[in-house]
């Protein structure tokens, strides 16, 4: 059993900071989805910066996940930041051609 990932979340002016811990994955998922509808939702924030420098495990699920906060975020006019992925979701990213999707930060 997949633990859910823990999710730390920091505004600042008009961006916001989720930062996820563990595993992201279909038992998972829907955790950082609402964090991210939650912040998405409200009107001063700009930029959402996701930090997955502390993500393990990532599946399809975890990957389909991230694509449909990108395209909320475009929907509200929403900059996403992927922060430091780590290597295995990285290379997931570059295979499937997200790389030219998403904005990455080191």
């Amino acid at each position: 059993m997949t633990a859910a990932p823990t999710l730390e979340v920091a505004t600042n002016d008009d961006m916001v900071t989720i930062t996820a811990h563990g595993d992201l994955d279909l038992t998972t998922c829907h955790n950082l989805l609402a964090a991210t509808t939650d912040a998405t939702a409200t009107n001063t924030v700009a930029t959402i910066v996701l930090d997955l420098t502390d993500l393990g495990f990532c599946d399809s699920a975890g990957l389909a996940a991230l694509v449909r906060i990108h395209k909320a975020g475009q929907r509200y006019n929403r900059r996403l930041i992927l922060h430091a992925p780590a290597p295995d979701l990285r290379r997931m990213l570059e295979i499937t051609g997200l790389t030219e999707v998403f904005v990455i930060e080191p």
